[in-house]
């Protein structure tokens, strides 16, 4: 979103964006921690913080803006690219 913002000349919000994504071990020992199966069913159905990413503007208006955006995207994909 960052680079078709820029790409189409359009008023780019983004200042910056930070992501991350959980590590195999890390969900390993959270999934151990709620003694749960370590499977893929079981990381999709329990585990909610696989991927984060932190979208910082300069103005509130355009939080809300990007929101719109991000929710309007269709390229949600669940755990390993399954819809």
């Amino acid at each position: 979103m960052n680079s078709r913002l820029s790409v189409y000349g359009e008023m780019n919000p983004i200042e910056s964006i930070k992501s991350r994504i959980k590590s195999p071990e890390s969900i390993l020992m959270k999934m151990e921690r709620k003694n749960l199966p370590f499977d893929l069913d079981g990381i999709r159905n329990n585990i909610t913080d696989v991927a984060g990413v932190r979208v910082i503007c300069s103005f509130v208006d355009d939080i809300y803006r990007l929101e719109e955006l991000f929710l309007g995207q269709d390229d949600s994909y669940g755990l390993l690219g399954e819809p």
